[in-house]
């Protein structure tokens, strides 16, 4: 797996199945179990609000009250995430 600035490239180096299989099946196979590896079906900008808060209430609990934790690490990372 390579991530350039405006794609993800992978290369399957032995998928374990034999030559006789329709090449537009293997590949949407491969695609497939990638996504699923890592869980490209789940949205994470829902996880990172949901982080954020849980990151803003842990703050207010220890009293820190320094610029960069007000904004919340957790925020600045959903606000530039697609989707």
């Amino acid at each position: 797996i390579r991530e350039t600035p405006s794609t993800t490239l992978i290369r399957v180096l032995h998928d374990g199945s034999n030559e006789n299989n329709n090449q537009t099946s293997r590949i949407e196979q491969i695609m497939d179990d990638v996504r699923d590896y890592f869980q490209l079906s789940i949205p994470l900008k829902p996880l990172y609000e949901q982080w954020s808060a849980q990151d803003c209430a842990a703050e207010k609990k220890d009293g820190v009250k320094t610029e960069q934790k007000r904004m919340g690490r957790l925020t600045r990372i959903a606000q530039v995430i697609p989707g």
